[in-house]
């Protein structure tokens, strides 16, 4: 597929349409840009948010691209904010794809974020594109997520819990000031390139990080990895020394990473049976802390 755009004297073509990209290649750049059913991402800051986390990366030395950079409207499609990174010349695999051992190569990456690229103490939330966040206190965080995602229980109207039974939870399990670190949230095999001798030669789209404790990273592995997929808990038996000393809290957290899922898949016409059936299921198991 090939389409014709702003000021390019040749055509780039469609190389991948996800879940809120479409990505596309000119000679050595690909560039990226929203989907129509995600207008309210099409802005300087999603994408530059994107490029501080590239750089925090290769700070610390993961293998992202050399070239990360931000376009307005009209300089590669018209109406389009566009991401242009370097071209990563490997090999991607799709969920189901991916050799088992390169998948606990990747889940190893994801850890080591967190372990090479600390916060600041006491700043928790999105990471912003200028570095700012808004919360001083992880438990405010989790709180706004519960205030801040009323579609999830729109979408889920059997759910277990309350919102103030969530909150109780929150109180009880969740420590308040955790070391904050980098929590990649984004745990797409397709971010990760290989070369021949299965080694990872590039991670990409790291679009929407936080900083957070640690351990929620676990936890959005598992939601993602495990019961997206509905697969046995093969990532809690991968990394069980992480989990089962916060096996509670990590089901707390899980539930809130789907919480704001569900939510943003019910405002984009995205929204999944199956995966709205694990979440009233994760609620389910909350009920039983109380």
């Amino acid at each position: 597929m090939n389409i014709a755009f702003a000021d390019f004297s040749t055509k780039a073509v469609l190389i991948g349409s996800g879940y809120m990209h479409r990505v596309f290649r000119q000679g050595d750049y690909v560039y990226k840009c929203v989907r129509p059913e995600f207008a309210d991402r099409n802005n300087a800051s999603h994408f530059a948010t994107e490029c501080r986390s590239m750089d925090l990366l290769r700070k610390a030395g993961f293998p992202v691209p050399v070239v990360c950079d931000v376009l307005p409207p009209g300089a590669f499609f018209k109406d389009l904010w566009a991401l242009r990174e370097s071209y990563i010349d490997g090999v991607q695999y799709r969920d189901g794809e991916m050799p088992q051992a390169l998948e606990a190569m990747v889940c190893d990456s994801l850890l080591q974020m967190a372990d090479r690229i600390p916060g600041t103490p006491n700043v928790y939330g999105r990471i912003a594109s200028d570095g700012q966040t808004p919360f001083h206190d992880w438990r405010e965080y989790l709180y706004d997520i519960v205030d801040s995602n009323p579609y999830a229980r729109k979408r889920c109207p059997f759910l277990s819990i309350t919102n103030d039974q969530i909150k109780k939870l929150i109180a009880c399990l969740v420590p308040s000031n955790p070391k904050p670190c980098f929590v990649a949230m984004d745990t797409n095999l397709m971010n990760y390139f290989f070369n021949r001798e299965n080694q990872i030669v590039g991670i990409t789209d790291i679009d929407r990080p936080i900083w957070g404790d640690s351990t929620y990273l676990c936890a959005t592995i598992r939601w993602r990895r495990d019961h997206w997929f509905h697969r046995s808990d093969w990532y809690h038996d991968y990394i069980e020394y992480k989990i089962k000393p916060n096996s509670s809290l990590v089901d707390l957290y899980e539930f809130l990473i789907a919480y704001e899922e569900i939510d943003e898949r019910c405002r984009t016409g995205k929204s999944h049976p199956s995966i709205d059936a694990e979440f009233n299921a994760l609620g389910d198991k909350l009920m039983k802390m109380l």
